[in-house]
């Protein structure tokens, strides 16, 4: 069914996004499930990866992506001793960091920045290339915003 409208909607108009499961919040299983319901919806990428809830379950098989969860005396999934912050750290080895209106639309006075100025007057570049060349270097994709039709380039 998910796949029947997946294939219907036209391919600018998907986003896709899925959730780490349950049953998969071991820091061997996260990147291995994401890559697994990739391959299975036949997406070949992410724009969103969700953790369902932020508990997780003992899985039956620990090695592998499965929904088969280990259950106690009365019917219910066991909890798994796993930190919501072990889950994360893999899900964040997925994402490509971005800084999302870097130049905090002027809110900040980054411009009047003493340090910053200097860097900029040395290297005969603006503040705000100095701010791009820095998030640059670490990995971190910059997303200006600018409601001024003039500021955008």
């Amino acid at each position: 069914m998910i796949l029947k409208f997946l294939k219907s909607v036209k391919l600018k108009e998907k986003i896709y996004f899925i959730q780490v499961w349950n049953s998969c919040h071991n820091s061997n299983l996260v990147i291995k499930h994401c890559e697994k319901t990739i391959e299975d919806l036949g997406i070949g990428y992410l724009d969103l990866y969700l953790i369902h809830w932020p508990i997780a379950f003992k899985n039956a098989n620990p090695s592998d992506v499965t929904i088969d969860w280990i259950k106690d005396e009365n019917g219910y999934q066991k909890i798994a001793p796993i930190s919501i912050r072990e889950t994360w750290q893999e899900m964040e080895k997925l994402v490509e960091l971005a800084a999302y209106s870097p130049l905090s639309r002027g809110k900040c006075d980054f411009f009047n920045n003493e340090i910053l100025k200097s860097i900029a007057d040395k290297y005969k570049k603006s503040v705000a290339n100095v701010i791009f060349k820095w998030l640059n270097q670490r990995g971190i994709a910059a997303i200006p915003k600018s409601a001024n039709h003039s500021h955008i380039i």
